[in-house]
C-alpha cells in the first residue's frame, strides 16, 4: 500500500485524527485536571489552619498506654468489690446501703463532685 491509497482510504483518513486526538488529549487534559485538584487542596488548608496544625503537632498529647499507667497508679484494679445497684422495686437492704457508702465515699474522694474515677 502505498501513501495515496492510505490519504483516501476513509478509515485512515477520518479514524486516525480521531483517534490521535482522543488519547493525545487525554494526556494533555491530565495535567490540567491535576492542577485543578492541588489548588483545590490548597485553598481548602488556610492560614489560619495552618497555624492550629502547628500547634496542635506543638502540643503533646498523652497515649493511651499512659492514661493506662497513671490510671492502674491511681486506682488499684486487683482489690475491689462488685456492689449491685438498688432496684426500683427495694427498700433498703443490705446492697442498698453498700451502694450508697460506696457513692459517698467516691463523691468525697472526687475533688470536682459526683466523678467517679
Amino acid at each position: 500500500m502505498s501513501f495515496r491509497s492510505l490519504s483516501q482510504n476513509k478509515h485512515f483518513k477520518y479514524g486516525a485524527p480521531f483517534l490521535l486526538a482522543v488519547v493525545g488529549g487525554s494526556f494533555g487534559l491530565q495535567v490540567y485536571s491535576q492542577l485543578r485538584y492541588d489548588i483545590q487542596k490548597e485553598k481548602r488548608v488556610t492560614t489560619k489552619t495552618k497555624e492550629v496544625q502547628e500547634i496542635i503537632a506543638k502540643s503533646k498529647s498523652p497515649t493511651l498506654e499512659e492514661e493506662y499507667e497513671e490510671y492502674q497508679k491511681t486506682v488499684d484494679i486487683n482489690n475491689w468489690k462488685n456492689v449491685r445497684g438498688p432496684r426500683p422495686w427495694e427498700e433498703g437492704g443490705e446492697n442498698n446501703e453498700d451502694f450508697k457508702k460506696l457513692i459517698e465515699k467516691r463523691a468525697n474522694e472526687s475533688k470536682k463532685g459526683w466523678v467517679f474515677k
